[in-house]
Parts: structure tokens; sequence; C-alpha cells
């Protein structure tokens, strides 16, 4: 902190003299030397800071102020001092009405008196091209050391924040994640990742193929749910869920994998909440604030999503004991009175703003500031916004909105957001979930039911459906084999499922199950091998003739044999002496894109032979012909019966082809899979009250109708109550005042 001469001499002369005259110096109106007055001053700034007559006489804020300063040692920026003294009531702001400018007026103007004492220090740097400070503008201000030893400490105390105060009423309107759903999606995303690997473009994302992929594994709409999707997976690899590779992504299964799912929600939601907020990167900037403040105005570079989440977090857990508080509230806390204060550092926004004044003043133009100020304060809003969708979209957080108001009105925390920033544990509603085996090998998870649960059956079925209130398996002779070989056993497989359906097992399940495990004890499982594949069995029959091939190459059927992998290099030599020249397959990632052609229901060859990645892949949905494939609706069914889904088959088919079927024959293949399932008839009851919010309170208010009334659509305000339920809904209804007419109201 400077000594109280350094501050003084680094004044304009003519502050030196307000100070003065302010402190009734005598002969300070005559305009005496400069040097003169400081030295009066450095006596007599001291002696009356030290006197408890004279700091009684300051008003309480100003007593509050110098409590504010010194507690900060004796230095602090402008804009915490805003902050600290809005929230105790000392700087009253109507925060919808004052811009940050005029805040920071009245800061500024609240100050004056302390400045003019002496007792506070204006520690900002001369502006304007000038060599000494003035008391305006203010962005630094402190108590210098020979006054801040003297003042009497028990006349000052610090003003407390009172912000219950701030609290407001619940919009109309309000917004909240779906945090149950964003679990179980990040589950099946790992889940699926664990069977097939995504790649991994250089560019660091994963390819579109595999995110549309995904995005049908998990039911979603992949141009509406993108962005998030790719979120998903980001915070999955920053939680050491994900292994990344060079060119591939794929889930870890080890111990802290199977820790996580197996959690609490709470916790699940904070790990991922805290790999949301230690992202590395900046936001962009749009052209149009580059074209307001970017060009003559020196390097800019806005905070990092890093520090702007940290800053997030802060103001959250400084309002934690509020319910809803005003959005502007928010922004106020987070920007500290200054337009662009969240978006950039202090530092570079002091810069551009004493740069943009200084034009303002030599033009007598302030449209280009005024200008620059809006685009600062839309830019915070902008990046506010986004980081609180977020938090939202992890249920951390709800959002309130205003009618005609596009930012929101008012933000609070969830019950889970509070656990969360509180390190506690967190339960969903008590509800569990039912787990149902039908005859036709259909697995059905119904309701919220436990992860683990969930995990148990991914390792013994094929996930066919995912939908918000149920799950659909099969079980296949595929999925058993796996389980198997990932060394499970068959009564292993029964027991699980009995435990989980509560059921004894259909007998054609259970004795289909035992043959399928029989089956696989007589299978041989030859591991690392080269397995070669001719056009033609005649082909195959000459390799087969040459007496060294013949001790190396195993046939397995007409076209294809089999060697061991000690014996590669010997058998590519003697195919070059016989003048065979083999295409050696790279595996499915670069077999299976466009290796296929397609007509009108036909797979054609685009080589003489295909790869087995390929045959093994097509021969799934569709059965061989004398040129390749014909996909046939019996071909379809049972692929569709062994848990080939109908949005799969056709993603293969496009992957194979490396074009999209015509809307025809997307339509011929989805109904041959029986893609739009079954239909089922109940016979309910519609209610509709006066709004979508009111609903909503109803069913916050009320457990019981919160479970009986089933909302349709998220702003309509009317829900389903199942007939058995209505009676008792009506009666509830009515005890909350609710007058109900039967008839139509369309």
């Amino acid at each position: 902190m400077e000594a109280l001469r350094v501050s003084l001499d680094s004044y304009d002369a003519e502050v030196v003299r307000q100070i003065a005259l302010t402190l009734g110096l005598r002969d300070a109106d005559t305009k005496p030397v400069k040097s003169k007055l400081i030295q009066r001053l450095l006596t007599e700034i001291p002696r009356r800071a030290g006197t408890a007559e004279f700091i009684k006489a300051l008003s309480d804020t100003d007593r509050a102020i110098l409590a504010l300063v010194m507690e900060r040692g004796g230095q602090v920026a402008c804009s915490h001092l805003l902050v600290s003294l809005f929230l105790s009531g000392l700087l009253p702001i109507a925060l919808q009405a004052d811009g940050m400018d005029l805040a920071l007026s009245r800061l500024e103007a609240l100050l004056q008196p302390l400045l003019l004492r002496g007792l506070l220090i204006n520690l900002t740097p001369p502006s304007n091209y000038t060599t000494r400070r003035q008391l305006r503008p203010l962005y630094e201000v402190g108590i210098a050391p020979e006054v801040a030893q003297v003042l009497p400490r028990q006349l000052l105390e610090s003003p407390k924040p009172d912000l219950q105060s701030f609290a407001t009423m619940a919009p109309p309107q309000t917004q909240m994640g779906e945090p149950e759903v964003l679990i179980r999606q990040s589950f099946f995303i790992w889940s699926g990742l664990l069977r097939v690997r995504a790649r991994r473009l250089k560019s660091g994302l994963v390819a579109k193929v595999d995110l549309r992929r995904i995005a049908r594994e998990l039911g979603i709409d992949f141009e509406a749910q993108q962005e998030y999707l790719t979120l998903m997976l980001v915070l999955l690899q920053v939680a050491n869920l994900l292994s990344v590779n060079n060119d591939a992504i794929s889930a870890l299964n080890d111990e802290h994998a199977q820790r996580f799912w197996q959690q609490d929600p709470g916790a699940q939601i904070r790990e991922f909440h805290t790999a949301l907020i230690s992202l590395d990167g900046t936001p962009e900037l749009d052209e149009s604030l580059l074209r307001t403040i970017g060009y003559g105005y020196g390097g800019y570079a806005c905070n990092s999503y890093t520090m702007l989440h940290h800053q997030l977090l802060a103001v959250f857990q400084q309002l934690f004991e509020i319910s809803w508080f005003p959005y502007d509230l928010l922004m106020l806390l987070l920007n500290r009175g200054q337009a662009g204060g969240f978006a950039f550092p202090e530092s570079y926004i002091r810069s551009l703003e004493q740069q943009l004044r200084w034009s303002s003043s030599n033009t007598g133009n302030n449209q280009t500031l005024t200008r620059a100020l809006k685009a600062l304060q839309d830019y915070d809003n902008q990046l506010a916004l986004r980081l609180l969708r977020e938090w939202q979209w992890l249920g951390i957080l709800e959002l309130g909105y205003a009618p005609g108001r596009s930012l929101p009105e008012a933000v609070r925390l969830t019950p889970l957001g509070r656990a969360v920033l509180r390190r506690e544990t967190f339960t969903f509603n008590g509800e569990v979930g039912q787990i149902i085996l039908q005859p036709d090998f259909q697995v059905l998870a119904l309701g919220p039911v436990p992860l683990n649960t969930l995990a148990g059956i991914e390792q013994i079925a094929e996930r066919e459906t995912v939908q918000p209130a149920a799950v659909g398996y099969r079980l296949t002779r595929q999925s058993i084999y796996g389980a198997l070989q990932n060394g499970n056993s068959v009564g292993v497989i029964c027991a699980f499922l009995t435990q989980i359906t509560q059921q004894p097992l259909p007998q054609n399940i259970e004795r289909t199950l035992e043959e399928w495990g029989a089956q696989h004890e007589r299978i041989l499982v030859q591991r690392n091998v080269l397995v070669l594949q001719t056009s033609v069995a005649e082909e195959l029959d000459s390799l087969l003739a040459d007496a060294r091939l013949r001790e190396w190459l195993h046939r397995l059927d007409e076209r294809t044999a089999w060697a061991e992998h000690q014996h590669v290099k010997k058998i590519q030599q003697r195919l070059e002496q016989l003048q065979w020249l083999p295409a050696v397959s790279k595996g499915p990632e670069l077999d299976l894109p466009e290796s296929l052609r397609w007509d009108e229901g036909r797979l054609l060859l685009r080589t003489l032979s295909p790869s087995l990645y390929v045959a093994g892949v097509v021969q799934r949905f569709a059965v061989p012909d004398k040129t390749g494939w014909l996909v046939t609706p019996a071909s379809v069914q049972t692929a569709a019966n062994m848990g080939l889904s109908a949005p799969e088959i056709l993603a293969k088919i496009e992957r194979l082809t490396g074009g999209q079927l015509s809307p025809e024959w997307q339509q011929r293949i989805k109904g041959w899979a029986s893609h739009y399932g079954q239909a089922h008839l109940l016979q309910v009851r519609l209610l509709r009250l006066e709004s979508a919010a009111i609903l909503a309170e109803v069913r916050r208010v009320d457990r019981q109708l919160g479970r009986w009334l089933h909302p349709l659509g998220a702003e309509m305000g009317v829900a389903v109550i199942d007939d058995k339920n209505w009676e008792a809904a009506v009666a509830r209804l009515t005890e909350l005042g609710v007058s109900i007419k039967e008839g139509r109201w369309w």
C-alpha cells in the first residue's frame, strides 16, 4: 500500500486543494503551492483519522466503507466494494432499471466524502494520457498506512449482507433438468462403448457417424441433442470413465468405473459437475462484439471456461440459503457492476473503458462508449446463460422466466444442487422399478431401475430400446455367448434373472439358456490366428494342394482356411512365390466403410471376395446370393428377433454402402423389423389447469398428486390421470381450492 505522501503527490494539484478545503485548512482557497499543502495534510489527515469524534461524525455508510477496506488489507477494487455495499443495503440499486454504468457512478458518489477527507485514496492509475490522478474514475481505492494505524477500529463495524431481502417469488414459468435421465443416458453411452468403440478424429472430436449411432441407441434426436451428447462424452472422459487413444474412444471398466456407477446420484452428478467446471478452453468472441471492441484497443482474451464456472460456483455458494433470487442479482455478483466484468479480466475492462472514455471526450460523441458497454453486458449475459443451462442440464439449478423476457427472471438451486455443493448424499424419489422377462426373450426394465441392475442386464442381453420410462432388452444366443466368455455360467445367469424379476424363469427360456450353454461348451476358440479367404472354392483347393502351404493351412469351409500366427510370414512368402498377391485386411474400421453397393434390396460386392468382417456384418440381416446378399422381409425379421433394431440395420447398410437409403426403403425395413412395436390403449382422464406453472406447483405441493398427474407437454397445463385415481385426485384438488368442471375445453 502506498504511503500517504506518495498518494497525495500522485494527485492533481486541484484535488489536493479540494481535500485541504474539505478539512478546513487555512489559506487552502488561495491556491498555495501543492507541496506545502501536502506537508500540512500529512499531519492533519492522520490526526483527524485518529480522533474518535471525527470518525463518529461520519455517516454509518462511511464507517462501513472504511471497515470493508480495512478487512481487505487496506486496499480494494471498487467492483468488490460495490458488491459488498449492495448486499448489505448501503448502496441501493434497482437491478432492472439501473445500468452497470449508473451503479458504478453511484458508488463513486458514495466514496467522494471519504476521498475528500483523505481517509480513502484513489489508487486508479491516471487516464486520458495525464500523469496525475483525479477523484474519478475509481477502479481501486485504499487507506494509507499512516491512516490505517490510527483509525479507532472499535468504531468501524463491517456491514453484514442481508441476503434474504433479495429472495423473490417463483416465476410463472420454470425450467429444470432431468438428472435421472442424464445419469441413465451417460451409463448407456459408457456401456455401449464397452462393446463398440467410437472413432476419434484428428480434431479430437468423435466421428459424426458414431455420434449418430450413439443417439440412435439412446433413442434421442441427434440434431436437437448433438451439443449435449458431445458434452456427455467429454464429461465421461474427464471423469475417467472413457479411454482415449489416437483414433478411438472406448469405455473403461476398472474399479473406478464400477464404483462410479454404484454410488448415489448426488455423488455421480457431483463428479460430472467437477468435470464440467474443470474443462479447458476459452469462449470465442462473436463478430458483432469484435466489431465493437476489437479494433484499436490492444490485446483481448476472454476468461477461460474454468474461471467462469468457478466464478459462478462462488456466487451460488454466497447465495446458498436463498431459494429463488433474481437473475439480475446473479449478474451483478458475477460482473461486479462492470459491463464485461464476467467475461473478461478486470484489467482489460479497465483499459478498454479508459480508452473509450478518452476517445468519447475528444470527439464529444458517447455513442461508441454506450454501444461498447451494451455489447459487453450482452456478452456477459450470453456466457452466463450458457453456463447456467449446462448446470440446469445437470439438475443442479432451476431457471425461472417471466412472459416477454428472454433472459431468466430468477434462479434457484435444486435439492440435488444443494446436495452437490454441500457434498452430501442424495437419492431421487423412493420408487423402485420393475424387471419383466417375457417368454419371447424380451427383458423390460420399467421405471427407476438401479444402475447396478441395468449393468448386470447389459452383460447378458442386447439393448433394443431406450425410453424415459422403460428400457427394452433381448436375450440372444450372441449376448449369452458373450456373457459366458466373460466368465459367467448359465446357472449364474438364470439366478440373476430370477433375482431381478422376483419370478421363476419361463420354462422355454430356462431350457434355451441351458442349450446355448451346452453349445458354447463345445465351441473351440483359437486366438491370434490368420484367416485366409479366397473368392472361389477352386482357388483354395489349389492352395491346399501345395505341399508347403498344406502344412500350415487348415480348411474351415469351401473358401476359408486358418493358420497359426507364427506361420504368417512363411505363408506370405510362399504366396508370392506362387505369384499370388493377397489383399490384407486391416480390421473392421477400414474394411466395412463403402465395401458394398446398394441396388434396390441387393448388396453387391465391389471386390471379388468380401472381407470376413463385411460378411460377418451383412449376414446378420441379409441372405447370400451369387453376387452378394439380399435384404428380405424374412432376413430382417430374423435379425430383429436376434436383437438387431431397424435403425441399427439401416446404420450398418449406410456404413457398408456409404450412402443413405431412400425413404421408401427405410420405411420398408422398419416395417419388416417391427420398428414401431406394439400399441397400448388405456382409458384415462384429462385434467386441464389454468397454466403449466399452476400444474407444476400443484404436483410440487402434493406428492400424491405429483404421482397421479402426468403432464402432457411442457407448456399445456394438461395432465393425464388414471381412471382408478380420478376420484381421489378430485378430492385432493378440491382441498387445494381447485374448482373442477367436467366437459370439453377444446
